[in-house]
Protein backbone atom coordinates (compact mmCIF):
# COMPACT_ATOMS: atom_id res chain seq x y z
CA UNK A 1 0.00 0.00 0.00
CA UNK A 2 2.71 2.46 1.03
CA UNK A 3 4.68 1.89 -2.19
CA UNK A 4 1.75 2.60 -4.50
CA UNK A 5 0.36 5.60 -2.63
CA UNK A 6 3.77 7.08 -1.95
CA UNK A 7 4.74 6.68 -5.61
CA UNK A 8 1.76 8.73 -6.75
CA UNK A 9 2.17 11.41 -4.10
CA UNK A 10 5.88 11.80 -4.76
CA UNK A 11 5.16 12.24 -8.48
CA UNK A 12 2.71 15.02 -7.64
CA UNK A 13 4.97 16.85 -5.20
CA UNK A 14 5.92 20.44 -5.98
CA UNK A 15 4.95 21.99 -9.31
CA UNK A 16 2.48 19.24 -10.32
CA UNK A 17 0.49 19.97 -7.15
CA UNK A 18 0.40 23.65 -8.10
CA UNK A 19 -0.86 22.76 -11.60
CA UNK A 20 -3.43 20.35 -10.17
CA UNK A 21 -4.59 23.11 -7.85
CA UNK A 22 -5.09 25.44 -10.81
CA UNK A 23 -7.15 22.78 -12.58
CA UNK A 24 -9.30 22.08 -9.53
CA UNK A 25 -9.46 25.67 -8.27
CA UNK A 26 -7.81 24.75 -4.96
CA UNK A 27 -4.69 25.64 -3.02
CA UNK A 28 -1.88 23.10 -3.61
CA UNK A 29 -1.94 22.16 0.09
CA UNK A 30 -5.63 21.27 -0.17
CA UNK A 31 -4.92 19.17 -3.26
CA UNK A 32 -2.17 17.34 -1.38
CA UNK A 33 -4.40 16.66 1.62
CA UNK A 34 -7.26 15.59 -0.61
CA UNK A 35 -5.22 13.19 -2.70
CA UNK A 36 -3.51 11.90 0.42
CA UNK A 37 -6.92 10.94 1.80
CA UNK A 38 -8.41 9.71 -1.49
CA UNK A 39 -5.64 7.44 -2.72
CA UNK A 40 -5.80 4.93 0.20
CA UNK A 41 -9.59 4.83 -0.16
CA UNK A 42 -9.32 4.10 -3.88
CA UNK A 43 -6.63 1.49 -3.33
CA UNK A 44 -8.83 -0.20 -0.74
CA UNK A 45 -11.62 -0.16 -3.31
CA UNK A 46 -9.31 -1.80 -5.84
CA UNK A 47 -8.57 -4.58 -3.35
CA UNK A 48 -12.30 -5.04 -2.74
CA UNK A 49 -13.01 -5.19 -6.47
CA UNK A 50 -10.21 -7.69 -7.01
CA UNK A 51 -11.61 -9.87 -4.23
CA UNK A 52 -15.11 -9.77 -5.72
CA UNK A 53 -14.40 -10.08 -9.44
CA UNK A 54 -10.76 -11.03 -9.91
CA UNK A 55 -8.19 -9.20 -11.99
CA UNK A 56 -10.25 -8.51 -15.11
CA UNK A 57 -12.07 -5.29 -14.02
CA UNK A 58 -8.80 -3.75 -12.82
CA UNK A 59 -6.94 -4.84 -15.95
CA UNK A 60 -9.67 -3.19 -18.03
CA UNK A 61 -9.22 0.03 -16.04
CA UNK A 62 -5.47 -0.21 -16.51
CA UNK A 63 -5.86 -0.63 -20.26
CA UNK A 64 -7.74 2.68 -20.41
CA UNK A 65 -5.57 4.58 -17.92
CA UNK A 66 -2.29 3.44 -19.49
CA UNK A 67 -3.35 3.60 -23.15
CA UNK A 68 -1.34 6.76 -23.82
CA UNK A 69 1.46 5.82 -21.46
CA UNK A 70 1.64 5.92 -17.68
CA UNK A 71 -0.06 9.16 -16.57
CA UNK A 72 2.61 9.60 -13.89
CA UNK A 73 5.18 9.83 -16.70
CA UNK A 74 3.21 12.54 -18.55
CA UNK A 75 1.91 14.76 -15.79
CA UNK A 76 2.72 17.93 -17.76
CA UNK A 77 0.40 16.78 -20.54
CA UNK A 78 -2.25 15.45 -18.19
CA UNK A 79 -2.39 18.67 -16.17
CA UNK A 80 -1.50 21.20 -18.85
CA UNK A 81 -3.22 20.02 -22.03
CA UNK A 82 -6.97 20.61 -21.97
CA UNK A 83 -7.83 17.71 -24.29
CA UNK A 84 -5.63 15.17 -22.51
CA UNK A 85 -6.90 16.34 -19.14
CA UNK A 86 -10.55 16.11 -20.18
CA UNK A 87 -10.07 12.56 -21.45
CA UNK A 88 -8.28 11.49 -18.29
CA UNK A 89 -10.91 13.03 -15.99
CA UNK A 90 -13.77 11.52 -17.98
CA UNK A 91 -12.27 8.04 -17.69
CA UNK A 92 -11.19 8.68 -14.11
CA UNK A 93 -14.67 9.58 -12.92
CA UNK A 94 -16.04 6.16 -13.86
CA UNK A 95 -12.97 4.44 -12.40
CA UNK A 96 -13.27 6.27 -9.09
CA UNK A 97 -16.95 5.48 -8.67
CA UNK A 98 -16.29 1.81 -9.39
CA UNK A 99 -13.44 1.72 -6.90
CA UNK A 100 -15.39 3.48 -4.15
CA UNK A 101 -18.37 1.20 -4.64
CA UNK A 102 -21.94 1.74 -3.54
CA UNK A 103 -20.96 4.02 -0.63
CA UNK A 104 -19.12 6.49 -2.88
CA UNK A 105 -21.52 9.31 -2.02
CA UNK A 106 -20.88 8.90 1.70
CA UNK A 107 -17.12 8.88 1.26
CA UNK A 108 -17.27 11.94 -0.99
CA UNK A 109 -19.46 13.81 1.48
CA UNK A 110 -17.10 13.05 4.35
CA UNK A 111 -14.05 14.23 2.44
CA UNK A 112 -15.87 17.35 1.29
CA UNK A 113 -16.62 18.32 4.89
CA UNK A 114 -13.10 17.51 5.98
CA UNK A 115 -11.49 19.60 3.25
CA UNK A 116 -14.10 22.41 3.32
CA UNK A 117 -14.89 21.95 -0.37
CA UNK A 118 -17.95 20.89 -2.33
CA UNK A 119 -18.67 17.19 -3.00
CA UNK A 120 -18.33 17.94 -6.72
CA UNK A 121 -14.75 19.08 -6.07
CA UNK A 122 -13.99 15.82 -4.25
CA UNK A 123 -15.48 14.02 -7.24
CA UNK A 124 -13.05 15.87 -9.52
CA UNK A 125 -10.12 15.02 -7.25
CA UNK A 126 -11.19 11.37 -7.26
CA UNK A 127 -11.42 11.42 -11.06
CA UNK A 128 -7.84 12.71 -11.18
CA UNK A 129 -6.63 10.29 -8.49
CA UNK A 130 -7.99 7.06 -9.97
CA UNK A 131 -5.91 6.97 -13.20
CA UNK A 132 -2.85 8.16 -11.29
CA UNK A 133 -3.36 5.33 -8.79
CA UNK A 134 -3.41 2.87 -11.71
CA UNK A 135 -0.16 4.48 -12.86
CA UNK A 136 1.32 3.95 -9.41
CA UNK A 137 0.23 0.33 -9.43
CA UNK A 138 1.90 -0.14 -12.82
CA UNK A 139 5.14 1.38 -11.53
CA UNK A 140 5.04 -0.82 -8.44
CA UNK A 141 4.65 -3.83 -10.77
CA UNK A 142 7.70 -2.91 -12.81
CA UNK A 143 5.90 -1.00 -15.56
CA UNK A 144 3.06 -3.30 -16.59
CA UNK A 145 0.11 -4.82 -14.81
CA UNK A 146 -0.73 -8.50 -15.16
CA UNK A 147 -3.13 -10.75 -13.32
CA UNK A 148 -0.24 -12.14 -11.31
CA UNK A 149 1.24 -8.75 -10.37
CA UNK A 150 -2.21 -7.41 -9.50
CA UNK A 151 -2.80 -10.36 -7.20
CA UNK A 152 0.42 -9.65 -5.32
CA UNK A 153 -0.34 -5.93 -5.11
CA UNK A 154 -3.91 -6.40 -3.91
CA UNK A 155 -2.89 -8.97 -1.32
CA UNK A 156 -0.31 -6.56 0.06
CA UNK A 157 -2.75 -3.66 -0.08
CA UNK A 158 -5.49 -5.55 1.73
CA UNK A 159 -3.10 -6.64 4.46
CA UNK A 160 -1.78 -3.12 4.96
CA UNK A 161 -5.11 -1.31 4.68
CA UNK A 162 -7.01 -3.66 6.97
CA UNK A 163 -4.54 -2.69 9.68
CA UNK A 164 -4.57 1.06 9.02
CA UNK A 165 -8.04 2.10 7.92
CA UNK A 166 -10.38 2.73 10.84
CA UNK A 167 -13.26 0.29 11.16
CA UNK A 168 -15.80 2.79 9.87
CA UNK A 169 -13.90 3.39 6.65
CA UNK A 170 -13.20 -0.29 6.14
CA UNK A 171 -16.90 -1.01 6.56
CA UNK A 172 -17.86 1.51 3.90
CA UNK A 173 -15.42 0.06 1.40
CA UNK A 174 -15.82 -3.64 2.20
CA UNK A 175 -18.10 -4.88 5.03
CA UNK A 176 -15.97 -8.01 5.43
CA UNK A 177 -13.12 -5.86 6.74
CA UNK A 178 -15.11 -4.31 9.56
CA UNK A 179 -14.46 -6.82 12.31
CA UNK A 180 -11.35 -6.11 14.30
CA UNK A 181 -10.01 -3.25 12.21
CA UNK A 182 -7.95 -1.06 14.55
CA UNK A 183 -8.19 2.67 14.88
CA UNK A 184 -5.91 5.01 13.00
CA UNK A 185 -2.43 5.43 14.51
CA UNK A 186 -1.76 8.67 16.41
CA UNK A 187 0.44 11.36 14.86
CA UNK A 188 4.16 11.15 15.57
CA UNK A 189 5.58 13.43 18.23
CA UNK A 190 8.48 14.65 16.12
CA UNK A 191 7.70 17.64 13.88
CA UNK A 192 7.64 16.94 10.16
CA UNK A 193 8.83 19.13 7.28
CA UNK A 194 6.36 21.84 6.30
CA UNK A 195 4.32 20.99 3.23
CA UNK A 196 4.45 17.19 3.48
CA UNK A 197 0.75 17.06 4.25
CA UNK A 198 0.32 13.49 3.10
CA UNK A 199 2.23 11.82 5.96
CA UNK A 200 0.75 8.40 6.76
CA UNK A 201 -0.80 9.49 10.06
CA UNK A 202 -2.43 12.47 8.38
CA UNK A 203 -3.78 10.25 5.64
CA UNK A 204 -5.25 7.85 8.16
CA UNK A 205 -6.83 10.66 10.14
CA UNK A 206 -8.32 12.25 7.03
CA UNK A 207 -9.77 8.96 5.85
CA UNK A 208 -11.12 8.27 9.34
CA UNK A 209 -13.12 11.49 9.33
CA UNK A 210 -14.33 10.86 5.81
CA UNK A 211 -15.47 7.37 6.69
CA UNK A 212 -17.27 8.34 9.86
CA UNK A 213 -19.21 11.06 8.08
CA UNK A 214 -19.96 8.64 5.26
CA UNK A 215 -21.28 6.11 7.72
CA UNK A 216 -23.78 8.63 9.05
CA UNK A 217 -25.01 9.39 5.54
CA UNK A 218 -25.24 5.74 4.56
CA UNK A 219 -26.58 4.12 7.72
CA UNK A 220 -30.07 3.82 6.22
CA UNK A 221 -29.02 1.41 3.48
CA UNK A 222 -25.38 0.50 4.22
CA UNK A 223 -23.84 -2.02 6.58
CA UNK A 224 -24.31 -1.83 10.33
CA UNK A 225 -22.65 1.12 12.05
CA UNK A 226 -20.65 0.80 15.25
CA UNK A 227 -22.56 3.31 17.37
CA UNK A 228 -19.91 3.12 20.09
CA UNK A 229 -17.47 5.12 17.97
CA UNK A 230 -17.33 8.78 18.99
CA UNK A 231 -19.10 11.32 16.83
CA UNK A 232 -16.88 13.66 14.85
CA UNK A 233 -17.82 17.33 14.56
CA UNK A 234 -17.02 18.84 11.19
CA UNK A 235 -16.98 22.56 10.46
CA UNK A 236 -18.69 24.28 7.59
CA UNK A 237 -16.53 25.39 4.65
CA UNK A 238 -14.76 28.59 5.63
CA UNK A 239 -15.37 32.04 4.20
CA UNK A 240 -12.33 34.09 3.32
CA UNK A 241 -11.76 37.66 2.23
CA UNK A 242 -9.89 37.83 -1.07
CA UNK A 243 -8.22 40.74 -2.84
CA UNK A 244 -8.75 40.66 -6.62
CA UNK A 245 -7.18 42.73 -9.41
CA UNK A 246 -8.34 46.34 -9.80
CA UNK A 247 -8.56 46.75 -6.04
CA UNK A 248 -11.72 44.65 -5.64
CA UNK A 249 -12.34 42.80 -2.37
CA UNK A 250 -14.82 39.92 -2.09
CA UNK A 251 -15.77 37.26 0.45
CA UNK A 252 -15.79 33.72 -0.94
CA UNK A 253 -16.47 30.25 0.38
CA UNK A 254 -13.24 28.24 0.21
CA UNK A 255 -13.44 25.71 -2.60
CA UNK A 256 -16.83 27.01 -3.74
CA UNK A 257 -17.77 28.09 -7.24
CA UNK A 258 -16.75 31.74 -6.87
CA UNK A 259 -13.40 30.73 -5.40
CA UNK A 260 -12.84 28.26 -8.24
CA UNK A 261 -13.84 30.73 -10.95
CA UNK A 262 -11.55 33.48 -9.68
CA UNK A 263 -8.58 31.08 -9.62
CA UNK A 264 -9.40 29.87 -13.13
CA UNK A 265 -9.59 33.42 -14.49
CA UNK A 266 -6.15 34.12 -13.04
CA UNK A 267 -4.63 31.35 -15.20
CA UNK A 268 -3.84 31.27 -18.91
CA UNK A 269 -6.26 28.40 -19.48
CA UNK A 270 -8.62 29.02 -22.39
CA UNK A 271 -12.27 29.91 -21.92
CA UNK A 272 -14.86 27.16 -21.96
CA UNK A 273 -15.05 25.77 -18.43
CA UNK A 274 -18.39 25.41 -16.63
CA UNK A 275 -19.03 25.68 -12.90
CA UNK A 276 -22.06 24.76 -10.80
CA UNK A 277 -22.90 27.87 -8.77
CA UNK A 278 -23.25 26.83 -5.17
CA UNK A 279 -25.01 28.74 -2.37
CA UNK A 280 -27.80 29.96 -4.64
CA UNK A 281 -31.34 29.59 -3.33
CA UNK A 282 -34.74 30.57 -4.70
CA UNK A 283 -37.94 31.21 -2.83
CA UNK A 284 -40.12 28.11 -3.04
CA UNK A 285 -42.07 27.83 -6.32
CA UNK A 286 -40.75 31.20 -7.52
CA UNK A 287 -37.81 32.51 -9.48
CA UNK A 288 -36.79 35.03 -6.81
CA UNK A 289 -33.35 34.66 -5.25
CA UNK A 290 -33.29 34.54 -1.46
CA UNK A 291 -31.21 36.89 0.65
CA UNK A 292 -28.73 34.14 1.49
CA UNK A 293 -27.69 34.11 -2.18
CA UNK A 294 -26.37 37.67 -2.07
CA UNK A 295 -22.82 36.76 -1.05
CA UNK A 296 -22.55 34.48 -4.08
CA UNK A 297 -23.95 37.19 -6.38
CA UNK A 298 -21.55 39.75 -4.92
CA UNK A 299 -18.66 37.35 -5.42
CA UNK A 300 -19.45 36.64 -9.08
CA UNK A 301 -19.99 40.34 -9.74
CA UNK A 302 -16.67 41.18 -8.08
CA UNK A 303 -14.83 38.55 -10.13
CA UNK A 304 -16.32 39.90 -13.37
CA UNK A 305 -15.32 43.45 -12.46
CA UNK A 306 -11.80 42.30 -11.61
CA UNK A 307 -11.47 40.60 -15.02
CA UNK A 308 -13.46 42.96 -17.28
CA UNK A 309 -12.87 40.93 -20.45
CA UNK A 310 -14.73 37.97 -18.98
CA UNK A 311 -18.02 36.97 -20.59
CA UNK A 312 -20.25 34.28 -19.15
CA UNK A 313 -23.28 32.18 -19.98
CA UNK A 314 -25.70 31.31 -17.17
CA UNK A 315 -27.40 27.95 -17.77
CA UNK A 316 -30.43 26.92 -15.71
CA UNK A 317 -31.44 23.31 -15.02
CA UNK A 318 -34.25 21.57 -13.16
CA UNK A 319 -35.04 18.08 -11.95
CA UNK A 320 -37.47 15.90 -13.93
CA UNK A 321 -40.51 16.47 -11.70
CA UNK A 322 -43.45 18.07 -13.50
CA UNK A 323 -44.07 19.12 -17.08
CA UNK A 324 -40.94 19.22 -19.24
CA UNK A 325 -41.93 22.47 -20.98
CA UNK A 326 -42.67 24.20 -17.68
CA UNK A 327 -39.32 23.00 -16.35
CA UNK A 328 -37.59 24.43 -19.40
CA UNK A 329 -39.26 27.80 -18.83
CA UNK A 330 -38.44 27.70 -15.11
CA UNK A 331 -34.77 26.96 -15.79
CA UNK A 332 -34.60 29.92 -18.20
CA UNK A 333 -36.31 32.20 -15.69
CA UNK A 334 -33.99 31.29 -12.88
CA UNK A 335 -30.89 31.81 -14.99
CA UNK A 336 -32.37 35.19 -15.99
CA UNK A 337 -32.93 36.00 -12.30
CA UNK A 338 -29.25 35.43 -11.60
CA UNK A 339 -28.34 37.67 -14.53
CA UNK A 340 -30.68 40.36 -13.20
CA UNK A 341 -29.03 40.20 -9.79
CA UNK A 342 -25.57 40.50 -11.36
CA UNK A 343 -26.65 43.49 -13.45
CA UNK A 344 -28.01 45.14 -10.30
CA UNK A 345 -24.58 44.57 -8.77
CA UNK A 346 -22.92 46.50 -11.58
CA UNK A 347 -22.07 43.92 -14.26
CA UNK A 348 -22.77 45.04 -17.84
CA UNK A 349 -25.71 43.01 -19.21
CA UNK A 350 -24.03 42.44 -22.59
CA UNK A 351 -21.38 40.34 -20.84
CA UNK A 352 -23.94 37.79 -19.68
CA UNK A 353 -25.85 35.30 -21.83
CA UNK A 354 -28.74 33.25 -20.44
CA UNK A 355 -29.95 29.79 -21.39
CA UNK A 356 -32.42 27.30 -19.91
CA UNK A 357 -32.04 23.56 -20.45
CA UNK A 358 -34.75 22.25 -18.15
CA UNK A 359 -34.39 18.58 -17.29
CA UNK A 360 -31.42 18.02 -19.62
CA UNK A 361 -27.96 17.01 -18.41
CA UNK A 362 -28.74 15.71 -14.90
CA UNK A 363 -25.66 15.44 -12.70
CA UNK A 364 -27.31 13.08 -10.20
CA UNK A 365 -30.12 10.49 -10.24
CA UNK A 366 -33.60 12.01 -10.10
CA UNK A 367 -34.97 9.16 -7.99
CA UNK A 368 -33.91 10.69 -4.65
CA UNK A 369 -34.56 14.12 -3.14
CA UNK A 370 -30.81 14.67 -2.78
CA UNK A 371 -30.27 13.91 -6.45
CA UNK A 372 -33.13 16.16 -7.54
CA UNK A 373 -31.71 18.97 -5.42
CA UNK A 374 -28.35 18.65 -7.18
CA UNK A 375 -30.05 18.79 -10.57
CA UNK A 376 -31.90 22.03 -9.71
CA UNK A 377 -28.97 24.30 -10.38
CA UNK A 378 -27.56 27.23 -12.32
CA UNK A 379 -24.21 26.78 -14.00
CA UNK A 380 -21.76 29.47 -15.03
CA UNK A 381 -19.87 28.92 -18.28
CA UNK A 382 -16.93 31.20 -19.07
CA UNK A 383 -17.27 31.94 -22.79
CA UNK A 384 -14.64 34.68 -23.00
CA UNK A 385 -11.69 35.75 -20.90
Amino acid sequence: MADVVATVLEALAGEPAVKAGAVLGLEPATVERGLGALLPVLLAGAARLFGESGAQPLLAMAEGALAGGNPLDRLDSVLGDETARAELLEDGQAMARNLMGRNADGLEAGLASLLSVQPATVRQMAALSAPLLIGGMARASGGALTGESLGALMSSARESLSGQLPAGVATLIDPSWAAGAPAAPPPPTDPQPQGRLWLPWAIAGAVAVAGLVGLRSCQQSGPAVDESRPAVALGEPLDQTVALPRGIIIVVRQGGAVDTVRRYLATAEAAGRRFVIDNLAFDEATNQLTGESQQTIDGIAGVMKAWPDTRIRLIGFTDDVGDAMENLERSQARAAAVKGALVESGVEPERIEVEGRGEAEPIAPNDTEEGRAENRRVELEVIGK
